[in-house]
């Protein structure tokens, strides 16, 4: 508990933030630990040559199981939760299995079988991120610290000299585990889709039958916000610029001075940096919002960009080093933080919501065919000049480059809540609670409410409504712009919260507050 003036914040951390947190963390080291398994698997079976092109197979693959969720998750539905859990075992079965393997062709059938379940799997972990935690003021963070628990993780092991058989069991309990999660109780499914877990029960679950679809859709768009066609197009194009700017650092500089150097290896201690790039950037985005966090991925690109025109001396090389994790943290975030936020509220949410990876690895593939660690300098020059160009319209374009905006919803929240304060004093005398609660204004009243019982945004919009006007249910969902049976599940959480049960006792311990 901390305290905030006389009264005592919850500050403690949501148990759905910690399963969520520990949820991605599990499935970023499985992701991970499997594409470096698995080339380290088929490194001694095969030449360099089929090497490379059976990676290329294997992005190809992956990313065919991202889009081949999006498309069956919109035709199975809910149901889409019975077919992870033996995508998941099928992952588990093949990363152990791999150890064993000694022939080509077998290695190569089951690798390939993994990478499009893999992708499949990760579908399905960022369409229940997105949907989870719409609206969600700590979803920086949870994704932060998730990215960065699976760096930390890689990294003690890596250290530990962790033979690849241990590390293959690890990453197919990891898949278990994932598969394991799937297996949801009521009260999960409704967190998987984006609503108040309390909501689940009598008159409420018949409602979750009959207007869920709309419901969600309303919820979404409200606590996410939908975007046009053409910011989304050109969000996919800032995150490709950013990753053939990732890429040109990565097989035309990195690596060259590693070679060249030999200082250290390159996957040792400056890959901590990656795991504190994930926490900064999160924390950026949920303090600042989405603007703050194009601003910082858009200067650490400008850096990188111009640490490429450097000397590869061995001292430069360790600066080199620590902005290339600096980079490839911020494109990550990037792409994971902007889908995630704006997936909810578009129509095919569950192939939205992991389009950065889809990207991500359709450009890798793209830059890996056309060599491109072999251009002239001047080349790489003039195309990284370009990339950064493009992502300085494409940002500008889309309003990503004000200051203090970007935040999901709190245009559309801020307006609604402005309109609603005019009533608050005389409600508070009429009703004859709060006596003494002059000296608060009505937004400080319902802040510090909201703070105390860890409220969100929209469920403090519904005490706001509740305390301090007399509108019916159906009013106030109107009011709100959502479905009644949605405005019904936002005040069965807040009766959750702040355990009252009527409208009059939640009224009567709001003012109760204010005293």
């Amino acid at each position: 508990m901390k305290e905030y003036g006389k009264y005592q914040v919850q500050t403690k951390i949501s148990k759905k933030a910690v399963s969520y947190t520990v949820f991605f963390a599990v499935y970023m080291f499985a992701f991970s630990m499997m594409l470096t398994l698995i080339g380290s698997n088929m490194g001694y079976a095969v030449d360099n040559g089929v090497l490379e092109k059976l990676y290329y197979g294997d992005m190809i693959l992956m990313m065919t199981g991202f889009a081949l969720f999006g498309v069956i998750a919109g035709k199975l539905g809910k149901h889409i939760r019975k077919l992870i859990p033996p995508v998941c075992f099928l992952d588990a079965a093949g990363i152990i299995l791999l150890p064993f393997l000694r022939q080509r062709g077998y290695i190569g059938i089951v690798e390939l079988i993994m990478a499009c379940a893999l992708g499949i799997t990760g579908g399905y972990v960022y369409f229940r991120m997105a949907t989870g935690l719409a609206g969600e003021k700590a979803l920086g963070r949870i994704v932060g610290m998730g990215g960065a628990l699976s760096v930390l993780f890689q990294f003690i092991l890596s250290e530990a000299g962790v033979g690849s058989s241990i590390l293959c069991v690890l990453t197919g309990i990891c898949f278990a585990v994932l598969a394991v999660g799937v297996v949801v109780t009521n009260s999960e499914r409704a967190a998987l889709n984006g609503e108040p877990a309390a909501a689940v029960n009598g008159e409420q679950r018949k409602a979750m039958n009959g207007e869920l679809a709309a419901a969600k859709a309303e919820m979404r768009v409200c606590e996410a916000g939908g975007v046009s066609h053409g910011q989304l197009i050109r969000l996919c194009l800032i995150v490709a610029f950013l990753v053939v700017l990732g890429n040109f650092y990565d097989n035309w500089f990195a690596r060259t001075l590693a070679e060249q150097t030999a200082v250290m290896e390159l996957y040792a201690w400056p890959r901590l940096v990656l795991a504190a790039d994930y926490l900064i950037f999160g924390w950026i985005t949920d303090r600042w919002g989405r603007n703050a966090l194009s601003l910082s991925v858009l200067c650490t690109a400008l850096v990188a960009f111009l640490n490429l025109m450097l000397s590869g001396t061995a001292s430069v090389w360790w600066v080199s080093i620590v902005l290339y994790y600096l980079l490839v943290g911020a494109i990550i975030s990037y792409y994971n933080l902007q889908f995630l936020m704006v997936a909810p509220g578009l129509k095919h949410t569950a192939l939205w919501a992991g389009a950065g990876r889809i990207i991500n690895g359709i450009t890798s593939v793209i830059c890996g065919l056309l060599v491109i660690s072999s251009f002239p300098t001047v080349a790489v020059m003039v195309i990284d000049l370009v990339m950064f160009a493009g992502i300085c319209i494409c940002m500008a374009w889309n309003g990503y480059l004000v200051p203090g905006r970007g935040k999901a919803g709190e245009q559309g929240i801020a307006g609604q809540s402005a309109g609603m304060q005019g009533g608050a004093a005389q409600n508070a005398g009429a009703q004859g609670w709060g006596e003494g609660a002059g000296s608060l204004s009505d937004a400080e009243r319902l802040e510090r409410f909201t703070a105390v019982y860890g409220l969100t945004e929209r469920e403090g919009e519904v005490v706001d409504l509740l305390v301090n006007t007399e509108d019916t249910a159906a009013k106030m969902a109107e009011r709100m712009s959502i479905s009644r049976s949605l405005f019904q599940r936002y005040v069965a959480a807040v009766y959750e919260k702040t355990k009252t049960q009527t409208r009059a006792g939640l009224v009567r311990l709001y003012f109760e507050e204010a005293n």
